[in-house]
């Protein structure tokens, strides 16, 4: 039987927050990011990322993220156990700007304030191939 993916598009603050909200619905209590807190720290938000990051954390989810040095916005946001929070930096040429949420058979994409949107992507092949992609580029990143 053949399946087809189901976009979701969301335009603005509330958009993006909905991409966020969903993770927090995932199956599997281990979510992984590319992302600038610099970023994310403009829209949603810094109010919005604390309290996100607090309710992920209370429901047991771990997060391992792949964060751009030049786009961090330390030490509000250490990877550590109390944090649920594997943290890992990029090589200096690649500089992420939208984050990318991989979770269940879903690719949560957030972009910056300019382009203002989010968006959910559900589809195994896809989820399975960006993971697959997080993971090289996890293996040649850094820990600080």
């Amino acid at each position: 039987m053949k399946s087809k993916p189901v976009i979701s598009f969301y335009e603005g603050l509330e958009g993006i927050k909905t991409v966020f909200e969903d993770t927090l619905k995932a199956h599997n209590k281990l979510l992984r990011g590319i992302l600038s807190m610099e970023d994310l720290y403009k829209v949603p938000g810094k109010k919005y990322m604390d309290d996100y990051v607090k309710r992920r954390i209370a429901a047991g989810y771990e997060l391992r993220v792949i964060r751009s040095k030049p786009k961090e916005v330390a030490p509000d946001w250490p990877a550590g156990e109390t944090e649920h929070r594997d943290l890992r930096y990029p090589p200096t040429n690649m500089v992420f700007e939208m984050t990318t949420y991989i979770y269940d058979n879903k690719v949560g994409l957030i972009s910056t304030e300019k382009e203002n949107f989010g968006m959910i992507m559900e589809s195994s092949e896809y989820s399975k191939n960006m993971g697959h992609m997080f993971e090289a580029l996890w293996q040649i990143s850094q820990k600080r």
